[in-house]
């Protein structure tokens, strides 16, 4: 039995986005399975991904155009979130989001914000905690 192959493309493929409105944006799958998936997304100018973490796995985080700040952090036994200094992303950077990590990307530029996020698709559900809207 064959497989056959299918080709995405994200400047496509975003056109049919779906919301997540837990975390305030909306994404398209581009490409993967049940265990990991490639998702397109856009930040609009002056808005932010809701600060959330995931319990497991990781998310890789590739930024196809525009410029943000990605605020990372932790969890502290009283409840409160120790934050680390932001981190300013641009076209062309990657980095990875670790289990427990508190993260909150924000588009703080005048430009839409184009990323591809890929990551199990348990992050989109219940593998994650909005911590902060």
């Amino acid at each position: 039995m064959g497989v056959t192959l299918k080709v995405s493309n994200w400047k496509r493929e975003i056109d049919y986005a779906i919301p997540d409105k837990a975390v305030g944006i909306s994404l398209a799958s581009l490409a993967g399975n049940e265990l990991f998936t490639s998702y397109v997304t856009e930040i609009l100018p002056h808005s932010f991904v809701a600060a959330h973490y995931h319990p497991k796995g990781i998310e890789i985080y590739q930024i196809l155009s525009g410029q943000s700040v990605m605020k990372t952090g932790v969890i502290l036994p009283d409840s409160t979130i120790k934050w680390n200094q932001p981190i300013e992303v641009q076209s062309g950077d990657f980095f990875t989001i670790y289990p427990g990590m508190v993260h909150r990307l924000e588009n703080n530029s005048p430009e839409t914000l184009v990323l591809i996020v890929t990551c199990s698709p348990s992050n989109l559900t219940h593998n994650r905690v909005v911590v902060e809207k």
